[in-house]
């Protein structure tokens, strides 16, 4: 968690599932804007990435390990040279988290939306193991790297930094006004005290130990038992079992769903049938099939998944009717759009639309 300094790029190594599409890239844009407001393009920001800068305005977009290391990385090297990841992990906003942030808004209880982080970080926290202890009067989140991910000293040092800053921003947002703001009793940060180190406490608000073993953020357990503001059971559950379903995927499913659905997702106005689909992963139709059933899924259930996240994301739009909608989705007409987004979320379109559920 230092400030980022200019120097040139390193060779990093990502583990094995380093080339799984299974993070989302509007997690990166904070750090893009920071980019661009500096004179840096996006093109410059994405370079080596192997995605187009029309690919930030998609919401769905994934990119894998090896490409969000990548991301970092330039962003490292292009960045102001007196920039603070810490901060740059603050500026987040929930909704900058997409369906993930939205969830935990709507968490019944603090507790409840830390499990959830916990159980999907890989929506918001790539690369970042995490785990969170707790006594009778206080909890502690740990904040590393996974196993499998190794980094040159200072893009460890920047990841961190920016991780720490994000779940800090969620915590923040996750807390009620009546309470006057969450607050940190200690930090304990696993790098050098940095040039701006004085910046760091007014940020954290709490006594900072530097040179520590592992970084770690203690905080009064008594917050954990809080609603957030938008607490609402039934969203939550909502939202949860659709982040949950990416999340299976991705655990158990192996890499070839995940690689398809984030390409479906880059490509929403175009959805590919699964002929178009095997062409692409340079697989005969039988082939892809076959794999699919080995990992549980059909490609039908994997379309199903990618058309309910963006009916979601365009149901939320007003000015989007249900024929706009079905006609975004591919659906022949609104009531086939109606009858499928029933079986998938068990409300109609409407009764979501209007928050219902």
């Amino acid at each position: 968690m230092s400030i980022i300094k200019k120097r040139k790029q390193p060779r990093h190594a990502a583990g094995a599932g380093a080339s799984a599409a299974i993070h989302p890239l509007y997690t990166l844009r904070p750090l893009l804007g920071l980019l661009e407001a500096a004179g840096v393009t996006p093109e410059a920001a994405l370079r080596g990435v192997g995605v187009l800068p029309s690919v930030l305005e998609q919401p769905y977009a994934l990119l894998s390990q090896r490409q969000m290391i990548t991301v970092y990385d330039n962003v490292l090297a292009l960045a102001p040279a007196d920039t603070c990841a810490l901060t740059l992990g603050l500026s987040c906003r929930l909704s900058d988290l997409g369906l993930y942030g939205y969830a935990l808004h709507s968490s019944a209880r603090l507790r409840d939306g830390c499990a959830f982080a916990l159980r999907h970080r890989a929506l918001a926290l790539p690369m970042t193991e995490l785990a969170l202890a707790e006594t009778d009067q206080e909890a502690c989140w740990t904040i590393g790297l996974q196993a499998d991910v190794t980094l040159s000293s200072a893009l460890r040092q920047f990841v961190l930094g920016y991780q720490s800053g994000l779940l800090m921003a969620i915590h923040r947002q996750m807390t009620p006004p009546s309470q006057g703001g969450f607050r940190l009793t200690t930090a304990s940060l696993a790098c050098p005290p940095p040039r701006r180190a004085a910046a760091y406490h007014t940020v954290l608000g709490c006594p900072i130990a530097f040179n520590a073993a592992e970084t770690r953020l203690h905080f009064s357990a008594a917050w954990l038992d809080l609603p957030p503001p938008g607490a609402h059971a039934l969203t939550f559950r909502l939202l949860a079992d659709a982040c949950d379903a990416l999340r299976h995927r991705a655990g158990a499913g192996g890499d070839l769903v995940d690689v398809i659905e984030g390409m479906l997702l880059n490509q929403p106005a175009r959805l590919a049938t699964i002929d178009q689909m095997a062409a692409r992963l340079q697989l005969h139709p039988r082939t892809l099939r076959r794999r699919l059933a080995q990992q549980g899924v059909s490609y039908r259930d994997i379309v199903d998944q990618v058309r309910f996240q963006l009916a979601a994301r365009y149901l939320a739009d007003p000015a989007l009717t249900h024929e706009a909608i079905s006609e975004k989705l591919g659906f022949s007409d609104a009531s086939s759009f109606r009858r499928a987004f029933k079986r998938w979320s068990r409300l109609s379109p409407k009764a979501f639309r209007h928050g219902d559920h």
